[in-house]
């Protein structure tokens, strides 16, 4: 995994308000080819539009997964003393489990996973800060992942 300085301003900018409202902020993985960029662990386009203090976010309801977590101080604290840190939970091979974090299909530490949305032209578009290079960059051609290109787009009328 590539993490970025971008990626850590992203998750400073925006970790402690969606957390705070019950969230977790998402990262989404990607790899590429000479010409496009495509999510890794989405098989279809995400859609749903939450706001929080005026400002738009899309909600990752689709898979959660990125590869890796990062969490606040408190946060990790809190993910320590739950059920979820002894791994007792489904939906996650082993390897899966170690890198899903608090934020995995079944939980109930967070309401959903969601993304900030970037104002761009006449639409709504994820942030290149919220990706992460998946760097063996192996799933590319494989027919299973990376059918959802970057950048998500939603058009600006349907969520004003």
């Amino acid at each position: 995994m590539k993490f970025t300085k971008a990626n850590l301003n992203y998750w400073l900018k925006y970790s402690d308000l969606v957390t705070g409202k019950g969230y977790n902020l998402g990262f989404l993985r990607i790899e590429f080819n000479e010409k496009e960029m495509f999510f890794t662990d989405l098989d279809q386009k995400l859609t749903e539009v939450i706001y929080i203090d005026n400002k738009k976010y899309i909600v990752n309801n689709i898979n959660t997964y990125c590869g890796f977590w990062i969490y606040s101080k408190e946060e990790l604290k809190k993910f320590v003393k739950s059920k979820e840190w002894n791994f007792n939970f489904k939906n996650y091979g082993k390897r899966e489990k170690s890198a899903i974090g608090w934020h995995g299909a079944g939980m109930s530490r967070y309401k959903n996973t969601i993304i900030p949305l970037e104002e761009d032209n006449n639409q709504y578009i994820t942030p290149k800060d919220c990706t992460i290079h998946h760097l063996p960059n192996n799933y590319i051609n494989h027919g299973s992942f990376c059918s959802v290109k970057f950048p998500i787009t939603i058009e600006k009328n349907k969520h004003n």
